[in-house]
């Protein structure tokens, strides 16, 4: 196939045009729509940021092939935390409109709704991410990431349930006991807790991995002082004011 000789010579767009020729001579091969829909996600991603009406031709083609593509989807979602909001806006509308019409037809992947939770949340939109973080924890998605993302949205709200937090990243970490992010989520649950003992054993884990920065530094500070164990918190402090 011509366009499979393209793709091995990094010849995208030419790819896509002899695809593209494929489908409207009136082979209707499934395999050669996914092709193409691949071609154009990969040239959607790749394309500059000089290239905002070429990004969004490119989404427009594979949601005329499948409106419900997966991918497509995902990428949207993406683009709605990492596009600009002034040069890329009619990227941006068009994906915001990609995702809300999946989610009204109810076709959105669960994962997605990570993304978006994930998304909301880094921008300050706690309750947005919490009920998007829910969604995807409801439809069955258990990654560690969702787990611990959706504890530290839980745990951040006021009216959160602390308890039900603790659940979640204790699941995350029993998932994954290398992310040091579930630690210091499951740190800050135990501190709103008063439980110090156990944040203490949290934060101690993350800072023998050499993270001595003062965020972390502070709070097992702070945690040593809650128990009277003052003069180890006196020398964490002091540490962190040489390093400066």
């Amino acid at each position: 196939m011509l366009a499979s000789a393209h793709l091995i010579r990094n010849e995208r767009h030419e790819a896509a045009q002899s695809l593209e020729l494929s489908l409207n001579s009136g082979n209707d091969d499934s395999s050669i729509k996914d092709l193409l829909i691949q071609v154009h996600l990969e040239l959607c991603r790749l394309a500059g940021s000089d290239e905002v009406n070429s990004r969004a031709e490119h989404f427009r083609r594979v949601k005329t092939i499948d409106p419900d593509n997966d991918e497509l989807l995902r990428l949207a979602a993406q683009f709605l935390f990492s596009l600009d909001a002034e040069a890329d806006a009619a990227l941006l509308a068009l994906c915001r409109t990609i995702v809300e019409q999946a989610i009204r037809d109810n076709t959105l992947p669960p994962d997605v709704y990570v993304i978006l939770g994930t998304g909301a949340a880094s921008q300050g939109k706690l309750n947005v991410g919490e009920k998007y973080l829910r969604t995807a924890y409801d439809h069955g998605v258990r990654s560690s990431s969702l787990l611990n993302n959706l504890a530290w949205v839980v745990s951040q709200n006021r009216s959160g349930d602390l308890a039900f937090a603790l659940q979640l990243v204790d699941a995350s970490i029993r998932s994954d006991p290398s992310s040091l992010d579930a630690y210091l989520t499951r740190a800050d649950i135990h501190i709103a807790l008063a439980n110090h003992l156990a944040a203490i054993a949290d934060l101690e884990r993350v800072y023998a991995t050499g993270d001595h920065s003062s965020e972390i530094t502070q709070r097992l500070a702070g945690c040593y002082e809650a128990i009277g164990e003052t003069d180890i918190a006196n020398g964490l402090r002091q540490r962190t004011r040489a390093a400066r």
